[in-house]
This record gives structure tokens, sequence and C-alpha cells, in this order.
């Protein structure tokens, strides 16, 4: 999976999302702060009619705790491959990609290309 990183410096890479019976293709931020699966836009996860799977307790990066719904998703990626995810809808512009659905996979990112990479680890770089 290739991406690139905006004038902001942020790492974006395309997700292909599926949530209840809808599919989409979002732009995501590569967020290792953010140790969930995914977090999308509100309106994505409201549009796919989709209910929620359980409430778990957040604290979020500013301190403040929450609850916050969590639904069953799933993202594909590398070949088709289908890997659940817990989706998160937030008050966000832009989705972010989370460390639950990075583990066991590389993150290159070349600042100088503006370029990003995601692959499994077990392939050549």
């Amino acid at each position: 999976m290739t991406g690139r990183i905006d004038s902001d410096g942020r790492a974006l890479v395309d997700v292909r999302v599926r949530l209840g019976t809808s599919s989409h293709t979002i732009e995501a931020g590569v967020d290792t702060a953010f140790t969930g699966d995914l977090l999308v836009p509100r309106d994505l996860v409201e549009s796919s009619g989709a209910e929620p799977e359980k409430q778990v307790q957040t604290v979020l990066a500013d301190g403040t705790v929450g609850e916050m719904p969590i639904f069953a998703g799933a993202v594909r990626w590398f070949d088709d491959e289908e890997r659940p995810a817990e989706i998160i809808p937030a008050d966000c512009r832009t989705a972010l990609l989370g460390v639950g659905l990075l583990l066991g996979l590389c993150v290159e990112l070349d600042y100088s290309a503006m370029t990003v990479r995601v692959f499994p680890s077990d392939v050549a770089t």
C-alpha cells in the first residue's frame, strides 16, 4: 500500500473500508499515537446503517475521558486480504489508521520523496 505525505507532513494512505453493507475507499492518516484500529468521519458510519457492536471507555490525547461506540467492519488491502477492524466514528475530516491495524506491518515514510509505504514485514524492501 502506498500513499503520500501532504504539505503539513501528515502520512496519508487510501484504505478500503467495509462497514455494514457499504464499502468506501477513504484517505486515512497513519497515526502511531492512536492505539485503536480505524477512526472515521461520523457521516460515513451513519450512512452505512451499521449498528454499534459495543461501547468502550476512551482517553483522548487531551486527557478527556469518555465513551465511544465501536462498529465491526473490515479493511481490504494487500492483494484484497480482508482484515477485521474496529471502527470508531468521530467528528473529524481525516480518518486515522491506528496501531491496532499496523501491528505486524512495516511503515516507511520518505520525507524527501513525500511518499508513504505500508507493507507486510515479510516483503523485501
